[in-house]
């Protein structure tokens, strides 16, 4: 998880009663923050980042099971530098979201979404969302702003829904989604978060948001398989699957010219 934390402010999910008690988020430091977690101010509010297994271990002792981080990270210390770093995202996320729709469509629609990122020539990583979802990671060079990003995803999930009009959609409000896949965009904003890849998810069987390859994103995939007694040996196995997420991508802005 480590990598995929480093530099990016997280916001935490906590479960203090358990996971059937009352949560919430936390994207401040809380009281009695040590002073050897990282934080950062943005905007006049302080924010935490976790580089380190110490940070993670005080993070799970506040019952924080779940992290969610922004689509930008901080690579220096100086308040101007942080500022223009979480200007500039490095990814962009498609969260397929079936509401009531069956397990096929999430399927079908990432198929779709993939064939329209290769046909672009954009990478793209797919996982599990750790509860009934996918998200679709597409990394890209530095440079973009938030809200290029938020409207060069409108364009990828506005594109899939005209695909695929009965099973996906781009409608935020759910009485008018009539049961479609709500392909959401939206979370690309800045100070928008998602899913960490590998967080634990505060649901029984503790799923993990477990990164994917494209050949396993098929009928048989089944995502509750994925959880805090499993995801260990899989890593083990087939090492972190994510890692190219990370590492920078093409500049969409021209993308996005064509777009228009």
């Amino acid at each position: 998880m480590l990598p995929h934390l480093r530099g990016r402010p997280v916001m935490l999910e906590r479960w203090p009663d358990g996971i059937d008690g009352e949560s919430w988020y936390q994207q401040r430091p809380p009281a009695g923050t040590p002073s050897w977690i990282r934080m950062i101010r943005v905007q006049e509010s302080e924010h935490l980042i976790l580089d380190d297994v110490d940070g993670l271990r005080w993070a799970a002792n506040l019952a924080a099971l779940t992290l969610h981080t922004w689509s930008s990270r901080v690579t220096s210390n100086r308040p101007e530098a942080i500022a223009l770093d979480l200007a500039r995202p490095d990814h962009l996320v498609l969260d397929l979201d079936p509401g009531e729709a069956p397990w096929s469509r999430v399927i079908e629609v990432a198929l779709a979404l993939r064939r329209l990122l290769d046909a672009l020539e954009l990478p793209s990583f797919p996982k599990t969302s750790g509860k009934r979802g996918l998200h679709v990671v597409v990394p890209f060079a530095r440079g973009a702003t938030h809200e290029e990003a938020v409207r060069f995803a409108g364009h990828l999930a506005s594109a899939v829904a005209k695909v695929l009009p009965e099973i996906a959609t781009v409608e935020r409000l759910i009485a008018r989604r009539r049961g479609r896949l709500y392909v959401d965009f939206l979370q690309n904003g800045f100070g928008k978060t998602v899913a960490a890849p590998y967080t634990l998810r505060a649901i029984d069987g503790a799923p993990v948001s477990t990164p994917l390859r494209w050949s396993e994103v098929g009928p048989r995939l089944d995502p509750r398989a994925f959880t805090l007694r499993t995801v260990r040996a899989r890593v083990d196995q087939h090492g972190d699957l994510f890692a190219g997420a990370a590492g920078g991508g093409p500049d969409i802005r021209p993308l996005l010219l064509r777009l228009r």
